[in-house]
């Protein structure tokens, strides 16, 4: 399973202000970096709202970077990255047949296609999750 490099145009971390025991973040990063399915990542978030309370949009960000992590590793990605509405889908080879159909179905508009990469507009990030 390859593990997919996540670049994103959006602060996604854990600050200081929210959660304030280093010991605790790194538990959660490591979580976070360890999920295999969208559940994991889903449990986390339950976990941080209930133990410190509503999640802020740097929080929120650092999850939806650990739920594509785990779609780019179902997929085999080498490279997810999102540049303000557009997702770049990079494999190390060329990109599986099936996965740029069902990609192309579900965005109907694909950017700059290429045989190991695919960028399409997205108009959620809750869109983006809906590939897998």
């Amino acid at each position: 399973e390859p593990d997919t490099k996540i670049k994103a145009d959006f602060k996604a971390f854990i600050p200081e202000t929210y959660m304030w025991d280093a010991a605790e973040k790194l538990r959660v990063y490591r979580r976070l970096f360890m999920a295999r399915e969208l559940v994991e990542v889903k449990e986390t978030a339950d976990y941080l709202k209930d133990a410190w309370g509503p999640l802020p949009e740097e929080v929120k960000n650092i999850l939806f970077v650990a739920d594509l992590r785990v779609i780019g590793r179902k997929m085999k990605l080498y490279e997810a990255a999102v540049e303000g509405s557009r997702l770049k889908l990079t494999w190390d080879a060329a990109a599986p047949a099936d996965m740029v159909k069902k990609i192309a179905a579900k965005f109907k508009k694909i950017v700059k296609p290429m045989p190991n990469r695919v960028e399409v507009e997205f108009a959620s990030r809750k869109e983006i999750l809906e590939l897998i």
